[in-house]
């Protein structure tokens, strides 16, 4: 039967109403309260409550496992810093947040600060010598005569040493040349050794305070739930048991809070599309379920069978020779063995197998490299798997084809090993 899409909308304007606003559940969403957050909030505060006098706050960083609300405190605390400075009459200090994951090299830190302070005339993604860089920044920050606060979050994803070390040596050094602005830096880690790599000269530079945000425990993510849930939802729309479970789910895990309010957000949209009209127990074990329903082993499961075929050859090559990388003519031996003996098929050619190889890779559920060994040596492309033995036993098992094959030894490994004393010596082989 066609789906009758006008239908379906129409339909779903007459289901109950869940939700008020759903962007509440939002891991980005910042609330007016963060419970169980208090002491954080005003140990930040007093570091920064300087800037209100014009003075320069010390240079803080933060450390804590994901979802212990570091990132929220911080842009909280900032808020209210400037609603402060509107009422008392003096400039605002300019918030700078740049995600170290997303940004992730030391050129693009500096270059996303010039291009925040001057959007009219952005710096090209690579190529402007370091010099040249500096000297902008510093104009640019001169011209805005205020507190600039750099937020670095995430910053142990910075890509490399000498990333982290020239980034924040340079934005420590930097208020050395400015008389009419200062730079305050505030890092945001989920390393808590993450200075000990530091360079010594940027270490002595930092002059900053440190503090661990602790992980959440079930009742504090309960209290974060039923907070948020009172913004999020329509009255009455959640049973208490419901945001109790979400919150032992996630403190079991880790006390992640994104985790808890990502659960809370799936079970309602289940129960607004099932058309109920209340959160339950049971929805939240379902949103788990789709939670953590692994999209890897649904990828595989439905893999067309030649490229079931390649990726079996990949992982028995790699289990049996116990090496982490298979090359391409391993890999088109193994494919073509078990395209004739086990599953009865005509064996692709290499260079179609080679192609269905760089699908996979695109995939994600391989890695690939391509090896030269010199003119005469010719060219062959290393193969590994991404993913997990268990991930690729799980989502293979179901096809009976494919099970029946999981222990095979490949001939071209057998006649290797057939000669392998105790000792695990090799000898030549008599074939």
């Amino acid at each position: 039967m066609e789906f009758n899409l006008d239908k379906f909308f129409d339909d779903y304007l007459e289901k109950p109403q869940i939700f008020r606003n759903r962007n509440c559940l939002s891991a980005n969403f910042i609330p007016d309260e963060l419970p169980h957050r208090t002491d954080q909030i005003r140990i930040i505060a007093q570091i920064m409550a300087c800037t209100l006098k014009n003075s320069i706050p010390s240079n803080l960083f933060i450390y804590g496992k994901t979802g212990t609300g570091k990132t929220a405190v911080v842009k909280h605390v900032s808020q209210k810093l400037n609603e402060k400075c509107i009422e008392i009459g003096i400039p605002n200090p300019n918030w700078l947040y740049i995600n170290c994951n997303q940004v992730t090299s030391g050129y693009r830190v500096l270059a996303t600060i010039c291009n925040y302070l001057d959007p009219e005339n952005p710096l090209p993604p690579t190529g402007t010598p370091r010099d040249i860089m500096i000297e902008r920044l510093i104009t640019l920050l001169e011209s805005k005569n205020c507190l600039c606060f750099i937020i670095l979050d995430e910053i142990d994803s910075l890509k490399d040493k000498e990333s982290k070390d020239s980034v924040l040596y340079i934005l420590t050094r930097i208020n050395e040349n400015l008389i009419n602005s200062k730079v305050n830096i505030i890092g945001i880690s989920n390393i808590l050794n993450f200075k000990d790599d530091l360079d010594p000269r940027v270490l002595s530079s930092l002059c900053e305070e440190e503090m661990v945000f602790p992980a959440y425990n079930a009742i504090e993510l309960y209290d974060i739930l039923r907070s948020r849930a009172a913004l999020a939802f329509q009255p009455n729309m959640c049973e208490e048991g419901s945001l109790r479970l979400c919150a032992a789910i996630a403190a079991k895990e880790n006390g992640d809070a994104r985790r808890a309010l990502s659960l809370l957000r799936k079970c309602a949209e289940i129960v607004e599309r099932m058309g109920k009209t209340m959160l339950s127990r049971t929805d939240v074990l379902t949103a788990q379920y789709e939670l953590e329903k692994d999209t890897t082993e649904e990828f595989i499961k439905n893999l067309p069978v030649q490229q079931k075929i390649i990726l079996l050859s990949i992982y028995l090559n790699q289990k049996h020779k116990k090496t982490p990388e298979s090359n391409s003519g391993e890999i088109y031996t193994t494919y073509k063995e078990l395209s004739k003996k086990v599953y009865s098929l005509n064996a692709l050619t290499a260079k179609r197998v080679a192609d269905l190889v760089k699908e996979l890779d695109l995939s994600g559920v391989i890695s690939s490299r391509l090896v030269s060994f010199g003119r005469k040596g010719g060219r062959t492309r290393m193969v590994s798997l991404k993913v997990r033995d268990s991930q690729l036993k799980s989502s293979l098992g179901d096809d009976d084809r494919c099970k029946a094959v999981l222990e095979y030894v490949p001939s071209h490994i057998r006649r290797t090993d057939i000669n392998v004393d105790l000792e695990g010596h090799r000898y030549k082989a008599l074939l």
